[in-house]
């Protein structure tokens, strides 16, 4: 028998003695009790009597009542307050079967929104199967994806922050949190998001991609920071992104859901989507020669596009309007300032980056 068996017998040969010695028990059980106490003793080996066993068994000074007084109180404590967070969450909330079906459900009406450009429906189903299940970090994940085709960059932040809280090791929370540090321009910490990422998914493709061009945009905006000289708002276009642009605000024109509509109509035309691919890999000065191959250039073929035609000289009119009045190149194609603008360039690119990686699950 092992040792501490027998010292728990021992504790409980020594309770009842002392029971019988300090009267918790009547006069007419004591008998009784003693003869108890010889069987228990016989049955374990231990005899309570022994000073060996007394020296190597007994608790003394303490005794079992002792002992089983502090385990209630420890256990009362216990009870009454959850040792970690996830055991108070777990105590909060224990989510039955239907529980789960039902936020599963809001789940995938809200990849249905997503898919058919429903953004806000989108944001609303995610809401509620959180409101239902706030431990799946799926469903803040797609709720960042939702937010992020809004142009809202800052709130697909936070969901993606929120889905890593809730698992560490979900590699798509990543994703989403550093395509929202890249619509928000924070590029270093889009690729230190994207690195944890493809720590934990590093045969991911569009994640490689998409840290790529974050990498290629915090090279040129360090190098620009560093090397371009002091100049006037009117000089650079205005201090917001776009300046370029006649002043226009790039992330204002990403966050418009009518244009960015319009936009993934448009991208479904291989042309377009071809020009668009063009731009997002230098290729802007391309748009504007001629055929290379015997094919013809992927701009030529949309110049008689009147839908394109329009977005372009929306785009152009305020760059045209100052740069010199009626006279100054008033003549020249604003598809051809379009594609070689590298605004629109950079817009292009993060339109084809969004619809690459915002895809629930």
């Amino acid at each position: 028998m092992a040792t501490n068996q027998r010292k728990l017998v021992f504790a409980i040969l020594e309770f009842l003695q002392s029971a019988i010695t300090d009267g918790s028990v009547k006069t007419s059980s004591v008998e009784s009790l003693e003869v108890a106490m010889e069987c228990i003793g016989e049955a374990f080996d231990v005899d309570a009597s022994d000073e060996a066993q007394r020296s190597e068994y007994s608790i003394k000074p303490a005794n079992l009542q002792q002992v089983l007084d502090l385990y209630l109180r420890t256990h009362e404590r216990m009870a009454a307050k959850p040792s970690s967070a996830g055991e108070a969450a777990t105590a909060e909330k224990t989510l039955t079967d239907e529980q789960k079906a039902q936020a599963e459900e809001l789940k995938a009406q809200g990849n249905r929104a997503l898919a058919n450009k429903q953004f806000e429906e989108a944001v609303e189903f995610y809401t509620k199967a959180i409101a239902i299940n706030s431990q799946n970090p799926i469903y803040y994940a797609n709720r960042s994806a939702a937010y992020s085709q809004q142009g809202d960059y800052s709130r697909s932040v936070d969901d993606a922050n929120e889905a890593i809280k809730v698992d560490p090791t979900y590699s798509k929370a990543y994703s989403r949190l550093g395509h929202g540090y890249f619509g928000l321009e924070q590029y270093d910490l889009a690729v230190k998001a994207y690195d944890k990422g493809l720590e934990l998914d590093p045969n991911n493709l569009n994640m490689k991609s998409a840290r790529e061009v974050a990498q290629q945009r915090l090279d040129e905006s360090s190098s620009i920071a560093s090397n371009a000289p002091s100049a006037s708002p009117s000089t650079r276009g205005g201090d917001t992104p776009g300046g370029g642009m006649g002043g226009m605000d790039l992330n204002a024109l990403l966050s418009n859901p009518g244009l960015m509509g319009m936009a993934s109509q448009m991208m479904s035309n291989p042309a377009i989507r071809q020009m668009a691919q063009s731009m997002m890999g230098g290729g802007g000065d391309g748009a504007g020669s001629g055929a290379a191959g015997g094919n013809q250039n992927p701009l030529e073929s949309l110049m008689g596009n009147p839908q394109l035609r329009e977005m372009a000289q929306q785009f152009m009119g305020g760059s045209r309007g100052q740069g010199g009045g009626e006279g100054g190149n008033g003549n020249d194609d604003p598809l051809a300032q379009l594609a070689g603008n590298p605004d629109m360039r950079r817009m292009a690119e993060q339109f084809m980056r969004s619809q690459g990686n915002n895809s629930p699950q």
